[in-house]
Formats: C-alpha cells, sequence, structure tokens
C-alpha cells in the first residue's frame, strides 16, 4: 500500500497560454505537424500534458494552462524533430514559440509485435512509448493499443542517436517494462518483438507471478480525495511512468499485474498535489 497525502497549493486564478507555430527553413508553414507540450516538474521527470496537430498556418494553441515551466516538441513524417527550449509560464501570460523543421528522409517509427510465449499475437495491449534522454530521463511519446496482430507502429520522424523504450499492460499479463527498444527505419516492415508473460493464478485471486500497488490518496487530514490522478513510476518519479489511475470514491487507485520492483506515486486534484514514499512490490 503506497499513501500520498495531498497538500494544497495557492489557487490559480488565471491561466495562461502557450502557441507554438511550425515552419519550414523557408519560414512556409508546416500544416499537420504532431506537437507536443511538456510540462517540467520541480522533482521528477517531465509530463506530456497536452497534444494536437497545427492548422494550415502551421500553428496550435495550448490553452488553459496553469503556471509553470514547459517545452514544446514537434514531428512529422519527412522532417527532423525539434523541440523548444524549456521556458517559464506565468500566470495570464501568453507565450508565442517557434519551430523550424528541417526536411530529412531519415526518418524513424516504433515499430513493435506483442506476443505470449507461445508466439500468439496479444491483441488491444496499452502500450506506452518513451524518448529516453541523455540524463535516462523518459518522455512520455505516445501511447498506442495493440492491433488485433499484436502490433503497434508509430511515426516519430528523424530522431536520430535518441535512445527509446516501452511499457506494455494487458489485465492478462505481467506489465512488461522494455529499455532499450530499437526504432526502425519508416520502410521497415520487421517489428521489434515483445514477449509478454501470462499471469499465474495463487491464492485469493492474487497471481503468484505479480504484484499490486494500491495507492491511497487523502487530504492532510486524511479523508480520501476521489478523482484525483495518480501515476506510478518504477523506481522513483525520475524512473519509467507505469501507467495512470484515477481514484475512487474511497480515494485508492489499484495498479495490478506489477514485476518486482520499486516504486514511487504522485497524485494530483485542482490545486492539490502530493507524492508517496518509495515502496517496493513483490510477487
Amino acid at each position: 500500500v503506497t499513501t500520498v497525502r495531498l497538500t494544497a497549493t495557492p489557487p490559480v486564478s488565471q491561466t495562461g497560454q502557450i502557441s507554438i507555430a511550425v515552419k519550414r527553413d523557408n519560414n512556409s508553414a508546416i500544416s499537420g505537424a504532431q506537437v507536443r507540450l511538456y510540462k517540467v516538474p520541480t522533482s521528477g521527470t517531465e509530463q506530456l500534458e497536452s497534444q494536437g496537430l497545427t492548422d494550415s498556418s502551421g500553428t496550435f494553441l495550448f490553452p488553459n494552462l496553469n503556471p509553470g515551466r514547459y517545452y514544446v516538441s514537434a514531428t512529422k513524417v519527412g522532417f527532423t524533430t525539434r523541440q523548444t527550449p524549456t521556458t517559464q509560464l506565468n500566470v495570464g501570460q501568453s507565450l508565442f514559440l517557434s519551430l523550424a523543421l528541417s526536411t530529412s528522409t531519415n526518418n524513424k517509427k516504433f515499430l513493435l509485435r506483442v506476443q505470449n510465449a507461445q508466439n500468439i499475437s496479444i491483441p488491444q495491449a496499452e502500450v506506452l512509448l518513451f524518448f529516453k534522454t541523455v540524463g535516462n530521463r523518459y518522455i512520455l511519446q505516445d501511447t498506442e493499443f495493440s492491433d488485433t496482430n499484436g502490433r503497434v507502429s508509430n511515426s516519430v520522424g528523424d530522431v536520430n542517436d535518441v535512445s527509446a523504450a516501452a511499457v506494455i499492460n494487458h489485465p492478462n499479463y505481467v506489465t512488461k517494462i522494455v529499455d532499450p527498444i530499437t526504432l526502425v527505419g519508416q520502410n521497415d516492415t520487421t517489428p521489434f518483438v515483445v514477449v509478454m508473460e501470462s499471469l499465474t493464478p495463487g491464492s485469493n485471486g492474487i497471481p503468484s507471478n505479480a504484484g499490486y500497488a494500491e495507492v491511497k490518496v487523502s487530504n492532510e487530514v486524511q479523508a480520501p480525495i476521489s478523482s484525483a490522478t495518480t501515476k506510478l513510476f518504477s523506481e522513483d518519479v525520475n524512473g519509467i511512468l507505469i501507467g495512470t489511475i484515477s481514484t475512487n470514491a474511497s480515494g485508492i487507485a489499484l495498479y495490478k499485474n506489477l514485476p518486482a520492483n520499486p516504486y514511487q506515486a504522485t497524485a494530483a486534484k485542482n490545486n492539490f498535489s502530493g507524492i508517496s514514499a518509495i515502496s517496493t512490490v513483490s510477487n
């Protein structure tokens, strides 16, 4: 059981916004570019806040943002992938950022096949895709679900010398952390194969080869907080994100099918936030 006590921060009466313009080197607009907004916390790894596609003028607006430190990445097949410097957004501020993408034919993609030990494809597995920075911080690129053939394909543009990783969740299998994963060329068809371990039934309905983390979220007087957003990380908050679950009416979020490992959780709701101690999950 991992307990998170939420403490209040001053409420934000006025939010800000960030507008991003994505252009070619010749200053013409790039429409349909995937733009992702990341918030950089004071502790722990940066998290994907929002994402979207640029319009015909090459712009996209991220509205209603709380103050904090943010950066934006932009990618599109046929172009390099770039990101802005981390920038402070203040209360009520409107930031206007821009990125210039160069054309490229060296485009990469995530290409995975999720299967069990009998080589049978696993559809509808939740696959969290990450880039890994030089400082071993995991940046969530996207979340996909495997298709009927157990495949996941996600184009990421020109991202030379970038390390990648993934977390795969499925209700019938032990959660799998794959680090590293090799990105392949845009035209490659041979997937990176991920073999999932089936759950072994144990006593009291709890698998014998996996554990669980029960994240209890409460306020300073220990009253449970429902509908809080919890995030569970492997090792600690600088580690890879395992998943995101909202608390129930009793203030509990249950993460199942976990491999033995230390974990740490965060939780937030409105102007409340908190972080747990590091706890070890065993089988």
